[in-house]
């Protein structure tokens, strides 16, 4: 079961990471996004107190119900920016989060953790909700996030 939690964990690290490749591949060079997993402690402050905007995410739960093989899943991804007057740029970065994780859609699930291109599926993920939260300033930044459900299945152990 740990070795599916990672795998899940580390599933979602890569849809972030894909998503602000795919972005920063149509911005200027001046204009590129960082991103942080909000559970890297290490690099939160730089992120969130930083002067770039930023896609962010955050796996929240992992737990089987009713039990092995079928698991709950909750993650947020979202949205930070900054000089960003009407909120403009953070709606349509949205929007990209959105675009890239549809509603009633399937993700394979792969364990990232160890190698870069892992050929063994552990699973798959399919997206059964998503809620916009209220939008948050800190004076700085805006921050829009996304929370999404989705039902998972391991396929072995």
């Amino acid at each position: 079961m740990t070795g599916f939690v990672i795998a899940v964990k580390s599933t979602i690290d890569k849809l972030g990471v894909d998503l602000v490749t795919t972005l920063n591949a149509l911005r200027e060079e001046e204009s590129q996004l960082d991103y942080v997993d909000l559970d890297d402690a290490t690099n939160i402050a730089s992120i969130i107190e930083g002067s770039t905007s930023a896609i962010v995410w955050q796996l929240n739960v992992v737990i089987e119900n009713p039990v092995h093989p079928l698991y709950d899943v909750v993650f947020t991804v979202g949205a930070k920016t900054v000089v960003d007057p009407g909120n403009y740029e953070l709606l349509s970065l949205v929007d990209s989060i959105k675009e890239s994780i549809p509603l009633r859609s399937f993700f394979p699930i792969l364990d990232y953790s160890t190698e870069d291109e892992p050929t063994v599926v552990a699973g798959d993920m399919y997206i059964t909700g998503m809620n916009m939260e209220p939008h948050e300033f800190d004076r700085q930044a805006g921050f829009r996030l996304l929370t999404f459900t989705a039902k998972a299945k391991a396929l072995s152990g």
